[in-house]
């Protein structure tokens, strides 16, 4: 609540606007806006941005089984928030572009996301966050080819991969099983001085167990322990899934002994399969 007579300015309402963002809360973001409007303050960028990032946030927060009406309400706000913005004159800038992608992605419109790509807004630059998401996108629709020449278009204009686009590039090698690829890509982000993190990891394990490469996927469990990264859920239910699949009792038992979870959740997990 807001005390009598204290007026609320831009900064105010977009510091709740962004915890409504991070809890996908499209609700709470609409009744922000319209009570900056009610104040007369007009939106800027940074307004758009964030309800554009709580359509995607809301739209990823839904369930799997969620039934389809629900997208389709996010996909009527995404356009109310576009003709607003189209109607109070603001610009786009790179931040709130790569929102708008991150938002059609998330309501699962990746045609419609691809062509606002390739026909950006004029003044608006692209930045690696909007490659990062058209990336994300044609990986999820295992259109690998398409995403790595999408990286090869980018380092062209001189925007450097960073190491999200290096996890998603290298997650995509799963699908075609391509190690030596995946293996080239770690190399070539460590020359780069991009430090991997769990994700890289995890992605790389997943590429060497497609491949059937097991022994140099557990190979990269000191490997991440010495660079400080303690594997996670992820990590373990990839490995264990690969060793009961190989009847590899032994490496389950090592597992089980550096689950940070505890051993006999792991135990659960394995007596609940069998």
């Amino acid at each position: 609540a807001v005390q009598e007579g204290v007026l609320l300015g831009e900064p105010a309402f977009h510091v709740v606007m962004s915890a409504a963002a991070q809890a996908g809360d499209l609700a709470l973001a609409q009744r922000l806006r319209r009570s900056m409007a009610a104040a007369g303050l007009a939106p800027s960028a940074r307004t758009f941005t964030l309800l554009l990032s709580t359509v995607a946030k809301a739209a990823k927060k839904l369930p799997a089984d969620s039934n389809h009406e629900e997208l389709l309400k996010l996909r009527a706000a995404l356009l109310e928030i576009e003709d607003e913005l189209a109607a109070s004159g603001v610009k786009h800038t790179s931040v709130s572009f790569s929102a708008l992608l991150k938002a059609y992605e998330e309501t699962e419109q990746v045609e419609a996301m691809v062509s606002l790509f390739e026909d950006p807004p004029e003044g608006v630059e692209l930045n690696v966050m909007a490659y990062s998401t058209v990336m994300h996108a044609l990986v999820q629709a295992q259109q690998v080819e398409e995403a790595f020449n999408l990286k090869y278009s980018m380092e062209a204009k001189g925007i450097a991969s960073d190491i999200v686009i290096y996890n998603q590039l290298i997650d995509a090698c799963a699908v075609s099983q391509d190690v030596e690829f995946a293996l080239s890509l770690m190399d070539e982000l460590q020359g780069r001085k991009l430090e991997p993190d769990i994700f890289t990891f995890n992605s790389l394990i997943k590429v060497l167990v497609a491949a059937g490469d097991f022994a140099t996927a557990l190979r990269l469990l000191p490997g991440m322990e010495e660079l400080g990264i303690t594997p996670d859920d992820t990590t373990f239910k990839v490995l264990t899934a690969a060793a009961r699949q190989q009847g590899r009792d032994d490496v389950l038992e090592e597992l089980f002994g550096r689950d940070p979870r505890a051993p006999t959740q792991l135990q659960d997990d394995d007596h609940q399969q069998t």
